[in-house]
């Protein structure tokens, strides 16, 4: 082999690692975030008209105790839209019961949910983008078990 043909081979084995190390890197990115709930159980203001912009997702975690009267407000501020879903979050398990889906936008800027949860355990707010990295969402949200 020339010199010519081993550089070129060369060169595009660079490259191609490269575009692996890329593409890994903005799966790495995009991986879902899952928190587990605080150790302890939490009652009262959860969150304080808490502002976050997020790419792809963001979520809430709370450990909630039986015959809590739960309130969550969702303040769109920015993107395209955010799906928000409210979840009871068994541990070890997947997700078992979705109690309210709302999708908020510039046209339905407010979200609410009032309910009083039934069970004991771990809860989750988790929020998705309805867009994508270039049009990133931001929300505000307050949520209180009382």
């Amino acid at each position: 082999m020339n010199k010519r043909v081993i550089l070129t081979v060369c060169f595009v084995a660079l490259v191609a690692l490269a575009g692996l190390l890329e593409a890994n890197s903005l799966l790495a990115k995009n991986q879902k975030v899952v928190v587990t709930a605080p150790p302890g159980f939490q009652q009262g203001v959860l969150v304080n008209n808490d502002t976050r912009t997020f790419p792809v997702d963001t979520e809430w975690n709370w450990r909630l105790v039986a015959d809590k009267n739960v309130t969550i407000r969702l303040f769109f501020k920015g993107g395209v839209g955010i799906s928000c879903w409210f979840i009871y979050n068994p541990e070890n398990s997947p997700p078992q019961t979705y109690f309210n889906h709302i999708i908020i936008n510039q046209t339905d800027p407010v979200g609410v949910w009032l309910g009083t949860i039934r069970t004991s355990g771990a809860y989750q707010l988790e929020l998705g983008n309805l867009g994508d990295e270039n049009n990133v969402a931001t929300v505000q949200v307050y949520a209180e078990a009382v």
